[in-house]
């Protein structure tokens, strides 16, 4: 918890962040002069780098240009590299273009193919500290979708039905499920069936299920760059079970700030006549 306190001709902050740093006029004005006296007091606050990637997962396919947008906000200057897998971006690679505007730096990949995709990072560093961010450029599909149905209508089976997005053609898809009390996954792979624009479905009706008993299931897409993640478990019922609800998912971010205290004084001096 921090607090900015005006006292007089004093502001006091109790803990600053990079938002606080800028130009601060102070005026003063007892009515005797033609116009207010003013003065500017430029507050810099110094800070470890501030680095983001709007997202996290880039798809593509072969022959497509990807770009990878990385934000910075640091101060003082600081020094940025880019990195794949691990590797410092050969700069004179001419399937690469690196360009700042700004705040944005862009890493530009001409025209993908498998050696190109990977994990992408950007780090910036000064003498506070250094940060970075990264994305993964890759041409697996996009993690797979469940329809909303969760209790089935029938005490022994179950319609399990999904699809997911990918700019190559998705080939099939692996399914595993498993009852509430069971260890081990049943796996099926499952034909995919085209659904739209760059969008595979699938379905598949489980049988042989037990009796008011839930059940969960995951599921994972191949194309011809192999199968993706697993989705989280998706949960379901046969008839007659305690109703299904699912796991809620939370996006958490960090948030860091100096731990400074800053003080700006504004001393006037007023004229009288």
């Amino acid at each position: 918890h921090r607090t900015e306190v005006v006292q007089g001709n004093m502001i006091k902050w109790s803990a600053v962040s990079r938002h606080d740093g800028g130009h601060y006029i102070c005026r003063a004005d007892n009515g005797f002069g033609p116009e207010p006296v003013a003065k500017e007091v430029k507050l810099e606050v110094h800070y470890v780098p501030h680095v983001e990637i709007g997202e996290e997962f880039i798809h593509t396919t072969e022959g497509e240009e990807a770009r990878v947008v990385c934000t910075i906000h640091c101060s003082p200057r600081c020094d940025i590299h880019w990195t794949k897998d691990g590797s410092v971006v050969d700069q004179s690679n001419q399937n690469y273009y690196i360009n700042t505007l700004g705040t944005e730096h862009t890493l530009t990949i001409m025209k993908v193919s498998r050696e190109y995709l990977g994990e992408y990072s950007c780090t910036a560093e000064n003498q506070i500290g250094k940060n970075s961010a990264s994305v993964k450029v890759s041409g697996l599909a996009h993690k797979v979708i469940f329809k909303d149905s969760t209790v089935s209508p029938w005490t022994d089976k179950f319609f399990l039905e999904w699809s997911a997005i990918s700019r190559s053609p998705v080939e099939s898809f692996s399914v595993e499920y498993r009852g509430e009390n069971e260890v081990r996954w049943t796996r099926v792979e499952v034909k995919s069936a085209p659904k739209g624009d760059e969008e595979w479905e699938g379905s598949i009706t489980l049988e042989g299920l037990t009796p008011k008993t839930r059940y969960e299931a995951k599921v994972s897409a191949r194309n011809q760059y192999g199968y993706n993640d697993y989705t989280e478990p998706f949960l379901f019922a046969t008839k007659g079970a305690e109703p299904v609800q699912q796991p809620s998912v939370y996006n958490s971010a960090v948030q860091c700030t100096a731990t400074m205290n800053a003080v700006i004084t504004c001393c006037v001096a007023l004229l009288y006549r």
